[in-house]
């Protein structure tokens, strides 16, 4: 198994409740052998698992999207070795300086890295001021409570005394155990978030059997790229697409597919393309509102691939929603973050605040749609817009 996101902290986010986030992508309710054995979490040791999916729900603007974000450049950064940048999307998410906590598995071994992140407006620079990595070899029977506990024994290096010419500042020192671990992970975390109000076709692969296309229009007979070349910058893609009981052979240019292709084809191919290969390598795959254009059918169908014997690499998959009856098909409630946001953005995760009413006969989309745990409109907005309209409509002002 590669190295694991397993928590991340976030101090100093603006636009959070207390200034803080937190994301933990373990699970913290029991869990049963099925799940193990079905690959809804996988075991990392003793009886500490990880969630294979995390959904993050609530109305609009409730901050789910800001989460997302957040985490994909955590990924970005700590899993997939990038350079910190002024143009990440996390850099407008914090005034001058952003404090994160994130924790990591690995064979048996867990790191917990503080990461002081320092933000330039005027040079539009943002690098890192300080780090301190911590690295604790676990035991077979490690508790719960003890997995992601350091004391001072186990830091390891501390980013200010460190003698690295070559060491960037916008480079973590956490690359340098990146760097030493045969890793799948490259390149293996899709944030597909540019594609939330764009749907266009933006990633191909000729591996892809036509069985994924028929499973989003049966109609389609043959669906296949025409110039597949390193070169793609200078020709134009051209793809052929041929409807079962026509002879007539269509050939279409990539910003054209829209008018053969239906918006829940197009992008269920991008999220299957991606699915495929992040299962493959056991990365991360990232969607926000992954029920955009798809029916709830096929958005359910898509989830359950990261939790079916498919998932042998241990995958991750993070989605937000607006839908609330989707979740029901999710077994565990641990791995849902509701989302609400009045002065600050506040999250927190759906067993804590449904409490003795998070019990399997009781749909979580009803829960949520009640308003009990601040996941939909509040009902004087509702009845203030129906006075506002019914104003405007008598001609008044």
């Amino acid at each position: 198994m590669d190295i694991k996101l397993v928590k991340s902290i976030f101090h100093n986010l603006t636009e959070f409740e207390k200034q803080n986030l937190t994301v933990d992508f373990l699970a913290d309710k029991r869990v049963y052998e099925f799940e193990h054995d079905e690959h809804i979490v996988t075991k990392l040791i003793n009886n500490i698992y990880k969630l294979n999916t995390i959904s993050l729900v609530g109305i609009n603007a409730s901050g789910k999207t800001t989460t997302l974000n957040a985490i994909s450049d955590t990924l970005k950064i700590f899993i997939q070795n990038e350079s910190l940048t002024y143009k990440m999307k996390l850099a407008n998410y914090f005034d001058s300086l952003l404090k994160t906590e994130n924790y990591f598995y690995h064979q048996g071994l867990v790191y917990k890295l503080i990461s002081h992140i320092k933000k330039d407006r005027k040079n539009q620079s943002v690098i890192f001021e300080e780090e301190y990595l911590y690295v604790k070899k676990l035991k077979s029977n490690i508790s719960k409570k003890d997995f992601l506990t350091f004391d001072d024994g186990h830091l390891k290096i501390v980013r200010s005394s460190l003698d690295n010419p070559f060491l960037k500042e916008e480079d973590s020192i956490f690359s340098s155990i990146l760097n030493s671990i045969d890793s799948h992970q490259k390149n293996s975390i899709k944030d597909m978030g540019h594609q939330t109000n764009f749907n266009y076709l933006s990633v191909y692969s000729e591996q892809m059997p036509i069985s994924f296309v028929n499973y989003l229009d049966n109609s389609i007979a043959e669906f296949c790229i025409l110039n597949q070349t390193d070169d793609v910058d200078n020709i134009p893609l051209k793809f052929k697409i041929k409807f079962k009981g026509q002879s007539k052979e269509i050939i279409s240019d990539l910003m054209d597919l829209d008018q053969y292709l239906s918006s829940g084809t197009i992008k269920g191919i991008n999220i299957l393309i991606n699915m495929m290969l992040v299962l493959r390598t056991g990365g991360y795959l990232l969607i926000d509102e992954i029920e955009n254009h798809l029916n709830k059918t096929i958005v359910v169908d898509l989830i359950n691939m990261f939790n079916s014997p498919l998932n042998n690499n241990a995958a991750t998959l993070l989605f937000t929603t607006h839908y609330s009856e989707i979740l029901d098909s999710l077994d565990r409630s641990d791995s849902i973050y509701v989302l609400s946001k009045s002065e600050s953005i506040s999250i927190n995760k759906f067993s804590l605040l449904a409490s003795e009413q998070d019990r399997i006969d009781k749909k979580k989309s009803d829960l949520l749609l009640s308003g009990e745990l601040k996941s939909a409109p509040k009902y004087t907005a509702y009845i203030q817009m129906l006075e506002d309209m019914k104003l405007f409509m008598q001609g008044g002002e």
